[in-house]
């Protein structure tokens, strides 16, 4: 067993209206606060996580964390037009906990977070791969 626990999932999310940087700062707090809940869940490291905000006109925001240290790296492709509903695609990869509890961590902390703001959403996707 390589002992790496993986997620992803697409979801869809509506009553959101962010600027560029507000669709930022939404990106990278989900990307951190899974993380760091995934960490606190029994993760000894992270592999990689991957997000990206698409929007229905296909601009986008990616980013990537590597490392709590270095942080979210994030590129911006909304082309100065904000972020006005559209998909958020997660990919989690960490060391020491199995999938499922890093789906169950990825889709309560997304739940919290977008919540918090007021944003629905609706899973259109999730990936997760069972420990037999």
């Amino acid at each position: 067993m390589d002992e790496l626990g993986k997620f992803a999932v697409n979801l869809e999310m509506t009553n959101v209206d962010l600027d560029s940087e507000g669709a930022d700062e939404l990106l990278r707090t989900v990307m951190l606060r899974v993380t760091e809940n995934c960490l606190a869940g029994g993760a000894d490291f992270i592999g990689h996580v991957k997000g990206c905000l698409l929007t229905p006109d296909d601009r986008l925001l990616r980013a990537n964390l590597v490392s709590m240290k270095t942080g979210v790296e994030s590129e911006d492709l909304l082309a100065g037009k904000g972020f006005k509903g559209g998909r958020l695609l997660l990919h989690v990869i960490v060391h020491g906990i199995w999938d499922p509890v890093v789906r169950r961590i990825s889709l309560d902390t997304i739940s919290e977070i977008l919540k918090e703001r007021s944003i629905d959403h609706r899973i259109i996707l999730d990936y997760c791969e069972s420990v037999v």
